[in-house]
C-alpha cells in the first residue's frame, strides 16, 4: 500500500475499509459520495416490497431476511441489518453467505473478533467461499498480517478466478510485502 499516495472511497463502507486497511500506512483517503442506484425509487422499493411480501408468507424466510439485511447494511442501518442476518441464521444456520455478510457488518463496525468468527463459520460451511476468503484477507491485511492475507486472497482467486476485488487486494498485499513484480 505504501506505493500509493491516495485512496478514493466511493461509499461509506469502502471508506471505513480503506481507513482500516491503511491504519499502518501514511496514505490520504478521500471520500467521493456517488449516487447509489439501488436507492433510487422503484428498484430499491421493489426489492423491499418483494422481501416484505415473502416475510408475510413465511416470517422465518431466510432468503428474505438476508435480502433485507443486505439492503439495511447498504443503507447504513446496522441494527436492522443485524436483526435480519440473525433472523436468517435462526431459520437456517447453514448459510455461509449470511455468516459472511454478518462478518462484513461486524468488520464495518470495528468488531474484528466477531467478524473473524463469522468468516470462520462461513468457511467451515463452505471452505471455497470466495467472498469470505477475500473478506478474511482484508481483515488480516488490516492487522498487518500480510502473509496470511496473501494466502486468503490466493484461495479466493482459486475458488473464483475472475474475482477482480481479490486480485486487486492480492496485488496490494504483494506490493506491501515488497514483491512488486508479482503485484
Amino acid at each position: 500500500l505504501s506505493q500509493f499516495d491516495l485512496i478514493v472511497a466511493l461509499s461509506p463502507a469502502s471508506q471505513r475499509m480503506a481507513l482500516e486497511l491503511t491504519r499502518f500506512h501514511h496514505l490520504e483517503i478521500e471520500y467521493w459520495p456517488i449516487l447509489d442506484p439501488t436507492g433510487l425509487g422503484e428498484t430499491r422499493d421493489a426489492k423491499l416490497a418483494a422481501y416484505r411480501q415473502a416475510l408475510a408468507l413465511d416470517a422465518a424466510d431466510p432468503g428474505a431476511h438476508l435480502g433485507l439485511g443486505v439492503l439495511a447494511q447498504d443503507a447504513a442501518d446496522p441494527d436492522q441489518a443485524l436483526a435480519h442476518y440473525q433472523a436468517a441464521l435462526a431459520a437456517d444456520p447453514g448459510q455461509a453467505g449470511v455468516w459472511n455478510n454478518l462478518g462484513t457488518l461486524y468488520q464495518e463496525q470495528g468488531e474484528r473478533e466477531r467478524a473473524r468468527g463469522c468468516y470462520g463459520q462461513a468457511l467451515a460451511l463452505d471452505p471455497a467461499d470466495a467472498d469470505a476468503l477475500n473478506n478474511l484477507g482484508a481483515l488480516l491485511a488490516g492487522e498487518d498480517r500480510l502473509a496470511e492475507a496473501e494466502a486468503r486472497y490466493r484461495a479466493a482467486i482459486a475458488a473464483r478466478p475472475d474475482f477482480a476485488e481479490a486480485r486487486k487486494n492480492l496485488g496490494a498485499v504483494l506490493a506491501a510485502l515488497g514483491d512488486t513484480p508479482a503485484a
